[in-house]
């Protein structure tokens, strides 16, 4: 899974458009509540480091938004 997928950005005096790649594999949530149990039958999340790639991205969005006064929602 990944969520770099910004395809094209259009500026103009008021608004920036960011048009996105659609992404089949649904949200971020179901996905990591998708992954295999452990043997115990807890949810096993994410490895470390996909989370951390993952997290890094989500991060670098989000301060990226902030740096160029965007609004955005969670």
């Amino acid at each position: 899974m990944s969520l770099d997928l910004c395809v094209v950005v259009y500026e103009s005096e008021s608004t920036v458009t960011l048009v996105m790649e659609y992404a089949s594999g649904g949200e971020l949530f179901d996905y990591i509540n998708s992954q295999q149990e452990t043997s115990d039958g807890n949810p096993a999340g994410l490895d470390e480091a996909e989370c951390r790639h993952l997290f890094r991205q989500l991060v670098s969005a989000v301060q990226y938004l902030h740096e160029v006064t965007t609004t955005h929602t969670c």
